[in-house]
């Protein structure tokens, strides 16, 4: 560790007399940490942190309807078959752990009350407990909503 920050703290005095460079002080996606955002993911990822993306909710719900093979129109319809129901909750759960919007900004574009998704990601998480399939489904398609924005 100790070899470590010594050459960390030999590279910041090399660099003292440059220019101000922008890619030594952030990444694209969280200006808290420096490094590559591949970085970034796998250390929020480790810290049970939600890793901060930039992802619109229209995109979000398009990939959950093609997962589903559903329409979008039938995510945010009134709708409850057991089908349409449990995309809301992999939405709510993929919006929870990506930290892309609060419950009630979800709530709105769904069509639904915050508490309402708030029991839909509770379900989605014991769903995802007590079924491995379901949880590398979401999984998947978080990482591939991840790459489809990078």
């Amino acid at each position: 560790m100790d070899i470590a920050r010594s050459r960390y703290a030999s590279f910041v005095k090399d660099g003292v007399g440059e220019k101000y460079r922008p890619e030594f002080h952030a990444g694209a996606d969280d200006s808290r940490v420096l490094g590559e955002d591949l970085f970034l993911h796998q250390v929020m990822t480790q810290a049970d942190e939600p890793v901060p993306v930039n992802i619109s909710l229209d995109l979000l719900l398009l990939f959950i309807a093609k997962a589903f093979a559903i329409e979008i129109a039938e995510l945010t319809g009134p709708s409850k078959k057991r089908r349409f129901s449990e995309a809301r909750g992999v939405a709510t759960w993929l919006v929870s752990e990506m930290g892309l919007c609060t419950l009630a900004d979800l709530g709105k574009l769904l069509n639904r009350d915050p508490s309402t998704l708030s029991l839909s990601l509770k379900r989605t998480k014991e769903h995802m407990i007590n079924d491995h399939m379901f949880e590398l489904k979401l999984r998947q398609l978080k990482f591939n909503l991840l790459q489809s924005n990078s």
